[in-house]
């Protein structure tokens, strides 16, 4: 008893300092390593495999195709089934595999202290090493997540800690088998063969030497052949088309690593050095690159020569191409192992000539360490507290209680399990790595049949950015090119270190553009072409023509397109000046006839816009003879100068002057008429939009300094203007026709990148932010000042605040559009069914937000 407990106390005393390196290891390891760093797809990828094993008894969910020796993830499937067999207990299933690397993370520096141990027989160089390998931030980050270079070099570490040993046959081998586990885990750690072979030639006794070389290589090669060997049972070792491979198509472990080799993911060498690793980490590199050169130089120090050859030989490997962030994992421990006999090789020199400064000098690298690490983790403290994965994890939430389990989405991998928590079979699946759409037959033919508009959904992330444009993923580009932001998750953006995730909608035949005007066809528009209003007696009015025909060509439904139009035509066209009725309705007498022979000006410049846009794609020149009519009608009719400022009215006149509706001004209208009408100064009509505007700003009138305008007012004779509260009722508020001049001035900024209509468009910006910040709602009426003018909101009038923004600060327009858009869409529409308004300008909205409104007349034109 007394023998045990002194053994015990005595290994206590010897390994306090190894005991203490761990658990501060450990600390910094773990603590906020849910956090930070974000989940990366490798980290999903890596799980899936390991639930593959498990649950559908094969390497990976997709067709396994040798992207990596499997070592790796069966080990995760291992721990798996070690610790309960539950993905989801530390919540996302990427968790448990950072709990497995935190324990791959504390053997390894157990490793690493060990072998700097082995090596110099001193604690100093061994703490120093343990400790720059467990606290620079760069290695904290990297080894946290799930990677499968961190399983590699547990087993790599293990290989060199029994080379520095003294030699034994069963040290030799079992050296071999662990750097055999190594390449099975991640193939990079091949490049190290030749280099390990060097260290046990070095290492044995002259007369064992040769046997030792033998021995470590054979047993190193006969297991790593085990990889090469399952694939040539499987007939997958050799490309099809070659003379072994055959015509069948099928994966290829030599297709495999070619892609390796060529692949174009990633930056270079010195990109990643520049501009990832070095702000990281850079006295750490700079001394541990430092150490390597000088190691290298002075070869006859045996250990710290083959530590820095390792160094050299895994650079040489990555050099040559694309790297990823974590290819520098070997280089952490290599590194910190070079360091630190550095650091020993001066104190030795210092020591062995008794100079009195040793221990001045000794204290002074420690201190220079110690500062390195303090700057550097001072540097990056966020790691420890910032909930980098955050946004990751309510997008995987959101995505599971607002997406519709029928729909396809494509995701940044890192959630793939917790999104198929029942995968059974990969074509049943509905949530698929995105990689897979281009890659992956299955998916590419068998879920999606090679179309992008079979995709509805896009789980976006800042790592997928990056890979969006890849050449080898026309389907994945085509679906984003197409899509739309329907939610946004940013929370937490420290120090430009967010990690914002998009939700975002793919314009398909699926989405909500083409849905609702399934619907708003069924609804609102009859088999003769006539747009009703069923809250209003289903009256029509010119506007509501003038909608569908937008909508209709937008839309490329021409059968609709001519339905309307020449109902249109027939009905409501006026002979008197070639421009539409108003309204059209059943009359007292129960018949159906114009009701008011009044035009809308707005109805009559959109028909014409419509009929141009038509004629663009349609090539029918009856579209363009009636479009050329109508704008001269509009101007004739509806244009007046005062002042020598051009000013479209509304048609309606009183006694002090034109009724005039700011909604109607519509200056992106004006740019494409003057191309078509050459006769009248569309674009002095355009140009004198703006001064408008400005002097609407500026009105005693008015004192709308924010922006907004009224839904009318009345212009004098004499170029003054006035309420038109006596003619109109809530003429002085902003509301249910002021919002839409907004909608215009957004086409006039998208269409041809016009400053002035950016500039006001930001102007008002700033008081739409400020109420949505304020309890995320915006009213349905102002007064022109900013006061709110009634206690609801609308979804048509958040038109004005979701396109606004969506122009000058895109980001902040997510929110709207999320809370008040893509959230009330159901069925095919927005909020109230029969609400013929907001049917069109939720349609609107969510199409100029989705960039699914083009100019389709111009685009020879540069255009945004």
């Amino acid at each position: 008893m007394f023998k045990k407990q002194f053994t015990q106390s005595t290994w206590l005393k010897q390994n306090w300092i190894l005991i203490l390196i761990l658990f501060i290891s450990a600390v910094a390891h773990m603590t906020n390593m849910f956090g930070f760093p974000s989940y990366r797809e490798d980290e999903g990828t890596y799980m899936s495999q390991a639930w593959a094993i498990i649950h559908q008894h094969q390497l990976a969910s997709y067709t396994y195709w040798y992207d990596h020796a499997p070592l790796g993830w069966i080990l995760v499937a291992g721990w798996n089934l070690l610790t309960g067999n539950d993905f989801f207990i530390a919540g996302l299933s990427a968790n448990v595999g950072r709990i497995l690397m935190s324990v791959f993370h504390i053997l390894s520096t157990y490793f690493i202290y060990k072998i700097v141990w082995n090596i110099t027989k001193r604690k100093l160089p061994s703490a120093m090493a343990a400790l720059l390998f467990s606290l620079t931030p760069l290695a904290i980050v990297l080894h946290r997540r799930l990677l499968l270079d961190n399983i590699m070099m547990f087993w790599f570490l293990w290989s060199i800690y029994l080379l520095t040993k003294p030699m034994r046959l069963k040290y030799v081998i079992a050296s071999a088998l662990l750097f055999a586990m190594s390449v099975l885990s991640k193939e990079s750690a091949a490049p190290f063969i030749f280099v390990m072979t060097t260290v046990v030639a070095l290492q044995a006794h002259k007369n064992n030497k040769h046997f030792a070389i033998v021995i470590w290589f054979s047993v190193a090669v006969l297991a790593i052949s085990l990889y090469p060997v399952f694939a040539l049972l499987k007939g997958e070792f050799f490309a099809t088309g070659t003379l072994l491979g055959g015509t069948q198509a099928h994966v290829s472990l030599l297709e495999a690593l070619n892609f390796h080799i060529h692949r174009t993911a990633g930056n270079t060498f010195s990109y990643a050095v520049k501009n990832t690793w070095m702000p990281f980490a850079p006295f750490f590199l700079f001394f541990g690159a430092g150490a390597t050169c000088i190691h290298l130089i002075r070869f006859k120090k045996k250990w710290p020569f083959l530590i820095a050859l390792l160094s050299l030989s895994y650079v040489l490997f990555i050099i040559r191409g694309q790297v990823l962030d974590w290819y520098i994992i070997p280089l952490m421990a290599t590194f910190s192992i070079s360091i630190a006999l550095l650091a020993d090789d001066i104190i030795e020199w210092i020591r062995e000539r008794d100079y009195p400064l040793l221990m001045p000098i000794r204290s002074g690298i420690l201190a220079i360490i110690s500062l390195m690490l303090i700057f550097e983790l001072s540097q990056r403290w966020y790691i420890f507290s910032l909930d980098q994965t955050y946004n990751q994890v309510q997008a995987v939430e959101w995505v599971k209680n607002n997406i519709d389990q029928n729909a396809i989405t494509l995701i940044d991998n890192y959630p793939f399990i917790d999104l198929n928590p029942n995968l059974t079979n990969i074509e049943q699946a509905r949530i698929h790595y995105y990689w897979k759409a281009d890659t992956d037959p299955q998916v590419k033919y068998n879920v999606l049949q090679n179309n992008w508009e079979n995709i509805n959904y896009l789980l976006f992330t800042p790592a997928l950015a990056v890979n969006v444009y890849d050449d080898s993923l026309p389907l994945i580009q085509k679906a984003y090119e197409n899509s739309h932001v329907i939610k946004r998750f940013d929370a937490y953006d420290v120090l430009d270190e967010g990690y914002p995730v998009e939700i975002r909608e793919v314009n398909n035949e699926d989405g909500v553009i083409q849905t609702s005007w399934e619907d708003y066809k069924k609804e609102f528009i009859t088999p003769e072409g006539r747009t009703i209003d069923p809250k209003a007696q289903n009256v029509t009015t010119s506007e509501g023509q003038s909608y569908a025909l937008l909508r209709a060509v937008w839309e490329g439904d021409k059968e609709v397109f001519d339905r309307v139009f020449i109902w249109s035509e027939y009905n409501i066209k006026l002979p008197k000046n070639n421009l539409y009725a108003w309204l059209y309705g059943t009359d007292t007498n129960d018949k159906e006839t114009i009701l008011d022979d009044s035009t809308a000006t707005d109805a009559d410049e959109d028909i014409a816009l419509a009929l141009i846009f038509a004629y663009k794609k349609w090539q029918d020149p009856v579209y363009m003879e009636r479009a050329r009519e109508i704008l001269d009608s509009v101007w004739e009719n509806h244009v007046v100068d005062i002042g020598n400022t051009l000013y479209l009215s509304s048609g309606a006149t009183t006694t002090e002057g034109y009724l005039i509706n700011p909604s109607y001004f519509s200056p992106a209208s004006y740019n494409i008429f003057s191309q078509i009408d050459k006769n009248h100064d569309w674009q002095k009509l355009r140009d004198d939009v703006y001064i408008v505007l400005e002097n609407i700003k500026t009105s005693t009138e008015f004192k709308n300094a924010i922006g907004l305008v009224p839904n009318w007012f009345i212009l004098s004779r004499d170029g003054t203007y006035m309420s038109a509260s006596s003619v109109k009722e809530y003429a002085d508020l902003y509301g249910y026709d002021a919002f839409r001049l907004m909608w215009r001035l957004a086409l006039d900024a998208e269409w041809f990148d016009t400053q002035k209509a950016k500039d006001y468009l930001a102007h008002v910006s700033n008081f739409y932010l400020d109420e949505w910040n304020k309890d995320k709602h915006i009213e349905a009426h102002y007064y022109v000042d900013g006061t709110p003018a009634s206690d609801f909101d609308d979804i048509s009038t958040y038109t004005g605040a979701l396109v606004a923004l969506n122009i000058t600060q895109p980001e902040k327009a997510v929110d709207i559009y999320s809370d008040r858009f893509w959230s009330m869409f159901h069925n095919g529409t927005w909020g109230e069914k029969k609400n013929y308004y907001t049917q069109n300008w939720a349609w609107f909205a969510t199409a100029f937000y989705a960039d699914n409104l083009p100019n389709v007349w111009q685009t020879q034109l540069t255009q945004k």
